[in-house]
């Protein structure tokens, strides 16, 4: 079991208890970027690599979204956690997702898709 597995595990009854009580729950860096990659099916190696390629780069962009909504960092270490890029590039990745989310169904699919693992 990884560590991001058992920390999902043993946060299930937590995330319950904050729900009811209307907390918001940090969540560890390496438990988003895990669950991002576990949903778009891709290797946290092939998402923190420098490709261009669309499905990863759309992968990122939610990885730097969620990081920002449900762990509470910087964006300077938002870009450390995603392929040491510079915070000016996920902001710039940030907006590029709201954009893609206004124009394209799919995206706010996902986007509502994966928020519902964080809560």
């Amino acid at each position: 079991m990884t560590i991001a597995l058992s920390y999902y595990t043993a946060t299930r009854e937590i995330k319950n208890i904050a729900y009811k009580n209307d907390l918001q729950i940090k969540h560890p860096p390496q438990f988003v970027i895990y669950t991002v990659c576990q949903y778009f099916d891709i290797t946290e190696k092939e998402v923190m690599a420098k490709s261009r390629r669309q499905d990863l780069v759309n992968c990122r962009r939610f990885i730097m979204r969620m990081l920002k909504d449900h762990s509470g960092l910087t964006l300077k270490s938002i870009g450390k956690y995603t392929g040491d890029k510079d915070h000016t590039t996920v902001i710039h990745s940030m907006q590029k997702l709201s954009d893609l989310m206004e124009t394209e169904e799919g995206m706010r699919y996902h986007y509502s898709e994966i928020k519902k693992l964080f809560l």
